[in-house]
C-alpha cells in the first residue's frame, strides 16, 4: 500500500482493508468453528 494512493483516495483504501479484514474473519470462522467464533463478537 503506498501513502500516496491513501493521500489521493483515502476512503477507496479503507474500504479495500475492511473487506479484505472481513473476507479474513469468514474464513477463520468456517475453520474455527462456533465456540471459537463467540469470542471475537
Amino acid at each position: 500500500m503506498l501513502v500516496s494512493e491513501m493521500e489521493k483516495n483515502p476512503e477507496q483504501m479503507i474500504r479495500k482493508a475492511t473487506a479484505q479484514i472481513c473476507a479474513h474473519k469468514g474464513k477463520a470462522s468456517k475453520r474455527l468453528g462456533a465456540a471459537k467464533r463467540g469470542r471475537w463478537q
